[in-house]
């Protein structure tokens, strides 16, 4: 009996090495909604830009991707209603980058930062219909009491691990930057590593080029485009520090420009 149930688990093993050959059978294939891979966060400072804000959001519906949009909240009149629907409904995010980008932002007082940060978020809030927990600071950096104000309005204050300076030579003339602009996208191709957040702007359709050509062969890399908050584990419950904060580390840069 112990001698025919051996032979009949022999022959059974047997047909399955001759249907899946040992080395060549496929792994068990990942269970859905399981994050793998290398991952990345564009992010878009200084929009809402008519045409510019929509054709990264086409792309990155094309790509299957996310991104985030640090936005300059007296701008909002310059795009309609259903961009920010598309940012919304593709799993994007938005930050606040002020409400008017003042040059003078780390000289300013704590009342003019708060006015900023308050008006820029609530206008932000109305149009995209969610709650902002992003602040990024206008040239990337900020005091320390700027820092505590934004903590204490929920805000995570977030700069970048890799600047691509895309605003350099920038035009919204496509022809007149290729050069530029085929720089630009071997320059993040070749420098750009697991969980960067990247610096980009929503100016200009060249930016808008570079962004597309690199998030291209970056997906083809096995790359995912994912949000600020998904790179830092920032979710509803998560309390925010008095700190800048790029790749889970703390810094300010002193002379950026965003």
């Amino acid at each position: 009996m112990k001698k025919r149930i051996f032979l009949r688990a022999a022959a059974a093993f047997a047909a399955l090495l001759f249907l899946c050959p040992l080395f060549a059978c496929e792994a068990p294939s990942e269970p859905a909604g399981t994050v793998t891979g290398k991952r990345i966060a564009f992010t878009f400072d200084d929009g809402p830009t008519p045409v510019v804000t929509d054709k990264i959001l086409s792309k990155l519906e094309a790509l299957g991707g996310r991104a985030t949009f640090f936005q300059v909240a007296n701008r909002h009149d310059y795009v309609s209603a259903s961009t920010y629907e598309k940012i919304a409904e593709q799993g994007c995010e938005i930050g606040t980058h002020t409400f008017s980008h003042p040059s003078n932002f780390t000289s300013m007082s704590d009342s003019a930062t708060r006015e900023q940060l308050t008006k820029s978020v609530n206008a932000i809030e109305e149009e995209w219909g969610k709650d902002v927990r992003l602040f990024r600071p206008v040239g990337g950096s900020a005091t320390q009491s700027q820092l505590n104000i934004a903590a204490g309005m929920g805000l995570h204050t977030v700069n970048w691990s890799l600047d691509t300076e895309d605003w350099r030579g920038a035009t919204s003339n496509v022809d007149e930057a290729e050069d530029f602009i085929e720089e630009k996208v071997r320059y993040i191709v070749q420098n750009v590593e697991d969980g960067d957040i990247i610096l980009m702007h929503e100016l200009y359709l060249s930016s808008y080029e570079i962004f597309a050509r690199a998030a291209e062969e970056l997906v083809k890399q096995g790359y995912q485009l994912v949000t600020v908050s998904e790179i830092l584990g920032i979710t509803d419950k998560t309390k925010p520090a008095a700190k800048i904060q790029t790749k889970g580390e703390p810094f300010i840069i002193s002379d950026a420009v965003g």
